[in-house]
């Protein structure tokens, strides 16, 4: 759980400094880039953090 904690704790950070960057620039301005970019690379980073999570706990 470890391993899973600490990009769990950056993409709520993530999602909550993205989504109003999102909602509040024109689309195709470099604050809405930026944000798309970021949530991307959140999602990843939380996708590939999970396996080895759920593989230390014994559920994957």
């Amino acid at each position: 759980m470890v391993l899973f904690s600490l990009p769990l704790l950056f993409a709520v950070l993530a999602l909550r400094l993205a989504l109003p960057a999102l909602k509040g620039s024109p689309r195709g301005s470099g604050n809405w880039s930026a944000a798309a970019v970021s949530l991307c690379i959140c999602g990843l980073v939380f996708a590939l953090a999970l396996g080895p999570a759920l593989d230390a706990i014994g559920l994957f």
